[in-house]
């Protein structure tokens, strides 16, 4: 029988521990907006959360409005996708979303960065740095939720973007030949797996599938290197 994981007494984010009586939050890990309103009365497994200071939480919730928003638009083919984009655009419409709404329209074209124009086709662009962002962040979360280990934000790392109808990078066949498994509650809107790789300075590599349809893969050293 697999150990029980612990509950972490620290800080997903900064790594501290909570002093007595200080303020904190549940983290979703991924947030909990990934997941469509209409889900929520057939979610019967509790999603995952660990304990946050609160300062530290909702210093990325703008970078995860974004997140969904920009990539929303992208997944509509997929059953979750299209229930996303409807929460997405519900909430774009609100008064205070305004500027989000704005800065989303304005990422569409129909030409590509160096001027290229793409006949019946719409080229978007995406804040990388944001999207990142939001990545590395769910990837530390589950770090510490898989292996109880702390991943410091300047951890040496890289991040690839796959978007829909792309075809994956082939070093992702890794985690197949190493046959490990899917491990997101709900794999429709989100799903992970992760490997070491003891070949490669004991790396160590995860790829997320978000709706489907988006892959990122991340790749990042050993936070505790054999001495």
């Amino acid at each position: 029988m697999a150990a029980k994981k612990s509950r972490p007494r620290i800080c997903y984010l900064c790594g501290k521990r909570f002093a007595k009586g200080e303020a904190r939050t549940a983290d979703h890990v991924p947030p909990r907006q990934f997941y469509p309103k209409c889900f929520a009365g057939e979610m019967k497994k509790p999603l995952l959360t660990l304990p946050t200071h609160r300062e530290c939480n909702e210093s990325y919730q703008p970078d995860e409005d974004y997140f969904v928003s920009s990539l929303a638009p992208a997944v509509v083919e997929s059953f979750v996708g299209q229930r996303l984009w409807r929460d997405s655009l519900a909430s774009l419409r609100k008064q205070e979303a305004r500027g989000l709404y704005h800065r989303i329209r304005g990422e569409f074209s129909k030409t590509t960065p160096s001027g290229l124009w793409l006949p019946g086709l719409v080229y978007k662009t995406v804040d990388a740095r944001r999207t990142r962002r939001v990545v590395w962040k769910i990837t530390r979360g589950l770090f510490l939720h898989e292996t109880g280990g702390f991943l410091a934000e300047d951890t040496r790392g890289h991040i690839d973007f796959v978007p829909p109808h792309t075809q994956p990078p082939g070093y992702l066949s890794y985690l197949f030949q190493n046959e490990t498994k899917a491990r997101g509650t709900y794999p429709g809107a989100f799903d992970y797996e992760f490997a070491r790789v003891p070949e490669c300075d004991n790396s160590h590599l995860w790829a997320f599938l978000f709706w489907e349809r988006i892959i990122f893969v991340v790749w990042f050293s050993d936070p505790c290197p054999a001495t």
